[in-house]
């Protein structure tokens, strides 16, 4: 073997690497059954999932929630919605719920591809780093159990 077929080895494993990591970025997430976390660079398209506690079978959240970032805001009013934003960005979330005498606001649920987190601030400030979720959970007033987010269609 020549000293040219033996270098070229290692590179072509390089670019076979390369793709198998493109194919499972920050949009489309891990593949099943990897339990790695994507490797999102900045500007490239993540997405965020966000839900809203909801009555069972009902398409009515108990809140409205809406996220801001440097040029882009949204507003989620339905139990569960999915967006595109790039990786990277620093999103603020605010809630406000439908009736706040019925329903209170609990926490925030962040689920990204790393870890899960609560937090029980009105206003949460993170960065999208893949296929991420953040769940505004609200309990009825009176009650002491936190009820699970509506269940996402994806």
């Amino acid at each position: 073997m020549s000293l040219g077929e033996a270098s070229g080895r290692p590179l072509i494993g390089v670019l076979i690497c390369a793709l198998g990591l493109a194919a499972t970025g920050c949009g489309a997430g891990p593949s099943a059954g990897s339990s790695s976390a994507p490797n999102p660079s900045a500007g490239t398209s993540c997405s965020l999932t966000v839900d809203i506690t909801a009555s069972a079978g009902s398409a009515s959240a108990w809140g409205t929630v809406s996220a801001t970032t440097a040029g882009s805001s949204y507003t989620f009013s339905r139990p569960s919605q999915t967006v595109s934003v790039s990786c990277g960005s620093l999103l603020q979330f605010r809630q406000t719920p439908t009736n706040s005498t019925t329903w209170r606001f609990r926490e925030w649920r962040i689920q990204g591809a790393s870890d899960t987190r609560a937090r029980t601030s009105l206003v949460l400030s993170t960065v999208v780093n893949g296929v991420d979720r953040v769940s505004a959970v609200y309990v009825a007033v009176g009650s002491a159990s936190s009820p699970t987010p509506a269940p996402s269609a994806n």
